[in-house]
């Protein structure tokens, strides 16, 4: 009994011993992968020769159109309106729908030939390159189908002195209607033909870039003032 008893202590102590003793498994943690949101595809860099053209186009139809010129249809909602496609187009093929989409809009022009002196309003037209044919003839129509100049003038004179304070109280940056105000004045200007148009044209692409990206007050009134 008593070799019996010292076998059962033996066996005891040796079972306790360090590393003879069954260790506890430490339960392995799984490795948890946080889902990664999607990085939406950066939009495509802005055209500025688009958007010059987008202001040629507007400031065309602004004057000449007789939906627009004759005051059925409201030329700064119309540009606004445009804006955003024009903003995003990424070639010359996607230019050319919106423009030709936005020309459908204003309706059919009257079925006359029009006048073909006031045609000279869209001479720009011939040698812009992100015009197609299509589109250029568009144009040209439009202007055939201008208003008389001298019906125009006064407006064109009010749109310049307007433009200059147009908008003086948005809070910047607001790219529409920065926008909106230097498309006013650039065409006030143009179509009232009281500067050289080709330098006038330089003004347009050389300054559009600013106008565009004006972020302050103080910003947009130092470009108004070069």
């Amino acid at each position: 009994m008593k070799k019996l008893l010292s076998l059962c202590v033996l066996a005891l102590l040796v079972f306790c011993q360090p590393g003879i003793a069954q260790k506890k498994k430490t339960p392995v943690k799984k490795k948890t992968y946080k889902p990664v949101a999607a990085k939406k595809p950066a939009p495509p860099p802005v055209q500025y020769d688009a958007l010059a053209t987008y202001i040629r186009v507007w400031g065309l139809i602004k004057y000449q159109h007789p939906a627009v010129a004759g005051g059925a249809l409201d030329a700064d909602s119309l540009f606004l309106s445009n804006l955003y496609t024009v903003e995003r187009v990424a070639n010359k093929n996607q230019f050319n729908q919106a423009m030709t989409k936005m020309l459908v809009s204003l309706g059919d022009l009257p079925s006359d030939g029009g006048n073909l002196a006031a045609a000279e309003n869209a001479d720009w037209t011939t040698n812009n390159p992100l015009l197609d044919d299509n589109l250029r003839w568009q144009l040209q129509q439009v202007a055939r189908h201008g208003i008389p100049e001298g019906d125009a003038s006064s407006e064109k004179i009010a749109d310049h002195l307007e433009s200059v304070l147009f908008y003086q109280d948005i809070q910047y940056p607001n790219m529409p209607y920065q926008m909106l105000s230097f498309a006013r004045y650039w065409n006030s200007v143009h179509f009232s033909n009281t500067r050289d148009s080709q330098q006038w044209d330089t003004v347009l692409t050389h300054y559009l870039p600013g106008f565009y990206k004006a972020r302050t007050k103080p910003m947009w009134s130092n470009l108004c003032a070069t």
